[in-house]
Formats: structure tokens, sequence, C-alpha cells
């Protein structure tokens, strides 16, 4: 299954993204309003945010709709995810907060509203249950697929990308400024 990184009917900021069958490229299913996709690590199935504060669920193979949940308290757009290595979680960046999904059944496990700024870069630490998210009021959280913030550390600008080494203990954090930090925690 792949995505097109096309527009398809645009109307104002609105995207329509067609998913298309690898064989013979027919569209099998239309996502509205993506803003963020994510495929699990077996492939079956794929997880969209979207700006009207839903997170949708794909059967990947057929196209068909899953589920659809919403986070709590927004109709936000639903900006960054990750899915924990083992992927029984799902963390979704909204705004200033940070929730995190039960993949298989969509309960709200955690939600923290513990940014400065907008969440602006997402990375999953390889080989642990840790996710690091950069923000737009210059830091970078720690925290773990379970919800719990294990560190949050100044970066001094908004934290445009974020890259973790195996691991976890260091990870790199750049701005806008043409500046990279090596940060430990």
């Amino acid at each position: 299954v792949a995505l097109s990184s096309r527009p398809m009917a645009p109307r104002g900021p609105r995207r329509i993204e067609p998913l298309f069958a690898l064989a013979g490229g027919a569209p099998m299913s239309t996502l509205r309003y993506t803003a963020k996709l994510l495929a699990s690590p077996d492939g079956a199935t794929l997880y969209s945010g979207h700006t009207d504060g839903l997170l949708r669920v794909w059967d990947a193979r057929t196209g068909e709709p899953r589920a659809t949940w919403r986070a709590p308290d927004t109709r936000s757009t639903i900006a960054l995810l990750a899915l924990s290595p083992t992927g029984d979680r799902l963390v979704a960046a909204i705004d200033r907060a940070l929730v995190v999904f039960d993949a298989a059944r969509g309960a709200v496990v955690a939600s923290h509203a513990v940014l400065p700024g907008a969440a602006l870069s997402l990375a999953p630490v390889p080989g642990t249950e840790v996710v690091v998210v950069g923000a737009d009021g210059g830091t970078a959280t720690v925290l773990t697929f379970d919800g719990d913030v294990r560190a949050t550390v100044r970066h001094g600008e908004a934290v445009l990308a974020v890259a973790a080494s195996p691991g976890g203990r260091e990870f790199v954090t750049s701005g806008r400024v043409e500046r990279a930090e090596v940060l430990r925690w």
C-alpha cells in the first residue's frame, strides 16, 4: 500500500489523499483532511491524524476504515504520530499536549499538556518504549509510551527536528538558525 504525496482535488487548505494498492495503482480509499500518516510495524494498519482532531484507523490492505478516535478536549489538528516498538501504544501530538492511546482499543492511556509551545517534531527512540518530542517553546521532552514524562531538556529555540540514539540516552535537536545540539538526559 502506498500513499499519494500530491493533493487530489484540493479545496482551500483541505487535502484529499488517496490510498493506492501497489498492484495496479487503483485508488482503494480516500483519506480526507489528513495531517499525518503512520503505518504499523507489520504494515497491516494505517493511522491517520486529521485537521478536525480525529485519529482514524484503517486496514492498510483493503483501505477500509476500522475505527475513529478523538483525543479528549480537542478539535485541533493531530500534527504528529508515533507508534511504540511493540505496536500497543500510539502517541499523538496535538497543540501543546501529548496524548497516549491504546493502539488496539483507542482508549486514552495518558494525556499531558506539558509542552511550552506547539509540538513540531517527534521521534521514537530505537529499541525502547520512549519518544522525544520537540516543541516551539525550545524544549525537547522525553516520555514513555505509557505517558510518563522522563525529562525535559532546553534547546534554546524552537525544536524543528529530533533524532535519538539507540537506547535513547542521547538525542540531537535542531532549530531554525542552523544549530543542532546533542543532548543527554
